[in-house]
């Protein structure tokens, strides 16, 4: 199934005498519930969906854990996961406050394979 996309006219802010363009945009499909992902897991192995959707929330309970004892977690041909933040700039590195530390949040990098697998994806105009 084609991916679907939207055009999207911008101006460029950089130059605003510069003529507005178009972009593609994805469209936003459903989200995928955690069960709806182990249903299409389940149509593929022998593993129930309820299994799956057990290992499936036991992974989101672990990956934080490992996460913030400073893992990456590695997925194999899926990725990296890995924790990322950002900070207030200060003038000493030891005057650096805990609360100064902003934006924690998750990076998925894709491996190899994955970054392969999309490569082919077809796209489509939505109506």
């Amino acid at each position: 199934m084609p991916v679907k996309y939207t055009m999207v006219k911008r101006s460029n802010l950089n130059d605003p005498e510069k003529p507005d363009k178009y972009y593609a945009k994805p469209t936003k499909l459903k989200k995928m519930t955690l069960n709806e992902v182990g249903a299409e897991i389940n149509k593929i192995t022998r593993i129930s969906n309820i299994d799956i959707v057990k290992i499936l929330f036991a992974f989101s309970e672990v990956v934080p854990k490992l996460l913030s004892d400073g893992n990456i977690v590695s997925l194999g041909y899926l990725g990296d996961l890995r924790i990322s933040f950002s900070s207030e700039g200060v003038e000493n590195p030891k005057k650096l406050k805990k609360n100064q530390i902003k934006k924690v949040g998750i990076r998925y990098n894709p491996g190899k394979e994955m970054k392969e697998n999309i490569k082919n994806i077809d796209f489509e105009l939505a109506d």
